[in-house]
C-alpha cells in the first residue's frame, strides 16, 4: 500500500473542487467525483486534521493545486457510514480520513 499505510483507498485523478478549515482545525475537501466508500457533507468527501506537520503539508499541496488548477490524488481509510450525506445519517465522525495527497497531471 502507498506510504506505508494498511487498508487506505486510493482516489483516482481528480479536480479539487473545494477545500476549507474549520475552527476545530480539521481540513475538509471535495473532489470532481464522489470517491468510493466515502460519505458526502454537501461536497466535501473526505477530512484530515492540520494541527500537526503532516495537515499542514497536506493542506499546502491541496492550496497549491488548487492554485495550479492541477489534479489530485487522495490517500484515504473508507468511511463508516459510506453512501451517507448531510440529508440521511451522516455524521462528521464517519467521514474519510485523508492520510495523503498529492498532485497529479
Amino acid at each position: 500500500s502507498p506510504h506505508g499505510h494498511l487498508d487506505v483507498t486510493r482516489t483516482s485523478d481528480a479536480e479539487l473542487q473545494r477545500v476549507y478549515v474549520a475552527s476545530d482545525g480539521f481540513a475538509y475537501f471535495g473532489v470532481s467525483v464522489q470517491p468510493a466508500n466515502t460519505c458526502s457533507y454537501f461536497g466535501e468527501y473526505l477530512r484530515f486534521d492540520t494541527k500537526n506537520d503532516a495537515g499542514k503539508a497536506m493542506l499546502s499541496v491541496l492550496l497549491s493545486a488548487k492554485m495550479a488548477q492541477k489534479k489530485i490524488v487522495a490517500w484515504y481509510s473508507d468511511s463508516t457510514a459510506a453512501g451517507t450525506n448531510q440529508a440521511n445519517g451522516f455524521s462528521i465522525a464517519a467521514m474519510s480520513i485523508s492520510t495523503g495527497v498529492g498532485v497529479h497531471q
